[in-house]
């Protein structure tokens, strides 16, 4: 059934298509048929992924009575997509599995006035947006332009947004939206270790579970890999992310399991042509000296840029997202590791430090705690000249270096969404 139902509208859409065939878009579009058919050929049993919104509602008359039979129109104001519902016998709508962005609200039935509240903003989750209808005539229209209050009723769970221009406008070391997770109330930091400096939200602990028990997704679905429960995040770009969504308490079954779940939401085109250049760079030139830096400073020079384009290929219809960034970061970092000293070269060895040495073969100790030059191995002796000569004091952690890196990268990113009718949609 659903198949043929993919198939009777992609024929529709197919006349509307064609002329995109011959201006370099023919790959998009067969990408976009084979994603269908892998679709059309699945299993019954899909799950529902939460990449999506719900706005649901009461509508009532005057005097708060239900209203039934009442047609409700949802337009995607960003994307021009309509969604048409009508009250149940309780005066109820529920509009599932609606992508997040601006939503304008229409409510009307023959003998009321029409109402339409603009302004709403739906992220991931489930809002409440009622309608109240004045005795009137469907020819006169009542204008709600404030925003809609966003308190969500139908959960307990506790749920915290970051937004796209809120994690740009802050400041992000490394451009990853990981690094907003210790702001979160409730969270405690990130033990020291490089599976938490790599992935900061990982190693944290919200409202007291434990760390390294967290559930991550992407548009949600999972992105943990069931082999190490190591997070697959390589790929993602935080000039790719609308939003994340964090759940840290009583949230639904849906998800899985975890102490909290963080729902990476990634950007999605409209009917509005948007593109976007980006460069975020780092330069010790920029930088004060380090404490533990020697006479030479570490090198740092990380360039992080890119850009996307975003926009509709039938308006209405079917939008595509498109970014490439790249990563060049040739730099250095300063250690200290352990190197014999001078006298440690020539066999002496201060007996503070190793205490008494002894011959092997006698038992007895070398003179001076120092083993003559006719047991030194010719091997270990030609080693030594391998061994950098130490510049710090000590016997140990006594060399001072600076290790050149280069963790280059290059990601690309894409998300197509086809609006196949009012209740089918592809992502």
């Amino acid at each position: 059934m659903f198949a043929d139902t993919v198939s009777k509208l992609i024929r529709r859409d197919e006349a509307e298509l064609g002329r995109f065939h011959t201006s370099g878009l023919q790959p998009l579009f067969s990408l976009l048929t084979a994603l269908v058919f892998l679709l059309s050929t699945a299993g019954a049993g899909f799950a529902q992924n939460t990449n999506s919104g719900d706005i649901r509602g009461t509508v009532t008359d005057a005097s708060g009575a239900v209203v039934p039979d009442v047609a409700v129109t949802l337009l995607n104001t960003d994307t021009g997509v309509v969604k048409d519902l009508v009250t149940n016998s309780a005066g109820l709508y529920d509009a599932v599995s609606i992508l997040p962005g601006h939503y304008t609200i229409t409510f009307a039935k023959q003998g009321f006035d029409k109402l339409v509240r603009s302004g709403i903003n739906l992220e991931v989750g489930a809002i409440s947006i009622d309608g109240q209808l004045s005795v009137g005539g469907t020819t006169q229209q009542v204008q709600v332009t404030e925003e809609a209050p966003l308190l969500a009723t139908e959960t307990a769970q506790q749920a915290t947004s970051l937004q796209a221009k809120t994690m740009q406008e802050l400041p992000n070391v490394g451009q990853s939206w990981e690094n907003f997770l210790r702001l979160l109330p409730g969270s405690s930091g990130t033990p020291n270790s490089n599976a938490g400096a790599v992935n900061p939200g990982v190693g944290l602990s919200i409202n007291g579970t434990l760390p390294y028990y967290t559930s991550f997704l992407v548009d949600g679905a999972s992105i943990r890999f069931p082999h190490s429960a190591n997070i697959d995040d390589a790929g993602q770009v935080q000039e790719t992310v609308a939003e994340v969504n964090v759940n840290t308490s009583t949230f639904s079954a849906q998800y899985g399991g975890g102490g909290a779940v963080f729902n990476v939401i990634s950007k999605s085109g409209a009917n509005q042509w948007h593109g976007a250049a980006y460069e975020y760079f780092e330069n010790d030139a920029l930088n004060a000296r380090s404490f533990f830096d020697g006479a030479k400073a570490a090198r740092v020079r990380y360039d992080n840029f890119g850009g996307s384009v975003a926009g509709p290929i039938l308006r209405n219809k079917l939008f595509f997202y498109f970014n490439l960034d790249k990563i060049v970061n040739p730099n250095s970092s300063t250690q200290t590791t352990t190197v014999p000293t001078a006298a440690m070269q020539q066999g002496i060895f201060d007996p503070a430090a190793f205490g008494i040495i002894h011959d092997p073969a006698t038992g007895a100790a070398y003179p001076g705690n120092q083993i003559p030059a006719s047991q030194l191995d010719p091997v270990a002796l030609a080693v030594q000249k391998f061994y950098p000569v130490a510049n710090l004091p000590g016997i140990t952690n006594n060399y001072r270096y600076l290790q050149v890196g280069n963790n280059p990268a290059f990601r690309e990113f894409g998300r197509l969404d086809y609006n196949l009718r009012s209740n089918n949609r592809l992502t």
